[in-house]
């Protein structure tokens, strides 16, 4: 158990709030009161964050198994779960498609990221790292509607952004320098609220960065994100090449300093039009 005492308000807040949820994990509802009697002056705090999580604590539920669906794989007209219909292929990278889909329940455009075959571990761990961040409230953060699965298929299904990516933007033409300011500084802000509650991005680019309608910039695609305290247990990283940290292309440890890095790669790139290293060879970027 981590020694509270001299840490920062926060780092204690993310501390406790990581006790709670591994105990309520194991049906045990400790009140906030309880859980700060070290420092009662947080446990306000500690409530709203923790009703904040209650929300969401469907997600914490074993899945039930769907049907077969043999026409997931179809773009346009596939369904998944019997609730959300596949339209568009509107992204793709090495680790999962990204489709524009239709909630039929609630009537809403959505994003929903089917994992290629074989890009991801077991189907379970892979789900529970979804649910964890689907627990993530920032308003720089796009949020995660549900998790499921299809047959042989998992997918996670989050809001749909009509202003496109940051790749999308720079493609058109070169941000101003007050644009790309704002735009990296609310990104640091959103990795900051995730890297408080236990969860690392490990894919930071251009393309996982969504504008909204009102010019925000929202950090997307959490699909290999680790939680902090696994980070590195799983063998060498996933991610983009050129936005790699060094500790990600040794296949060595990652925290969250490395999507600081990956973030100072982007603010290079949006200022000057070009990415530091431009090999696609790991070894000429070490």
């Amino acid at each position: 158990m981590t020694n509270l005492a001299g840490l920062p308000d926060r780092d204690v807040l993310a501390e406790l709030l990581l006790r709670w949820e591994e105990l309520f994990e194991r049906g045990q509802d400790t009140p906030a009161a309880e859980l700060a009697a070290e420092r009662p002056d947080l446990a306000p705090e500690l409530a709203r964050q923790i009703e904040a999580l209650k929300a969401v604590s469907w997600m914490t539920q074993p899945l039930k198994e769907g049907p077969q669906s043999p026409e997931v794989s179809a773009v346009g007209g596939g369904r998944l779960g019997a609730r959300y219909r596949l339209e568009t292929l509107v992204g793709a990278g090495g680790f999962a498609e990204v489709f524009r889909g239709f909630d039929e329940r609630l009537q809403r455009p959505v994003a929903i990221k089917l994992p290629r075959p074989g890009r991801v571990g077991p189907r379970d761990a892979f789900l529970a790292e979804a649910r964890r961040v689907a627990r993530l409230r920032h308003e720089g953060i796009v949020p995660v509607y549900d998790v499921g699965i299809d047959g042989d298929s998992c997918f996670i299904v989050s809001e749909f952004l009509e202003g496109g990516s940051l790749a999308d933007r720079l493609a058109d033409r070169r941000p101003s320098p007050e644009e790309a300011l704002r735009w990296v500084t609310e990104v640091a802000e959103a990795l900051e609220y995730a890297h408080l509650h236990g969860v690392v991005h490990l894919d930071i680019k251009p393309a996982n960065i969504l504008i909204d309608h009102h010019e925000r910039a929202k950090l997307a695609d959490f699909g290999i994100a680790q939680s902090a305290a696994k980070s590195g247990a799983a063998g060498p990283s996933l991610g983009t090449l050129r936005y790699m940290s060094p500790e990600q292309l040794l296949g060595k440890a990652t925290d969250h300093r490395s999507d600081i890095f990956s973030l100072g790669i982007v603010l290079h790139e949006i200022l000057t039009g070009k990415v530091p290293y431009q090999s696609l060879e790991p070894q000429r970027l070490k």
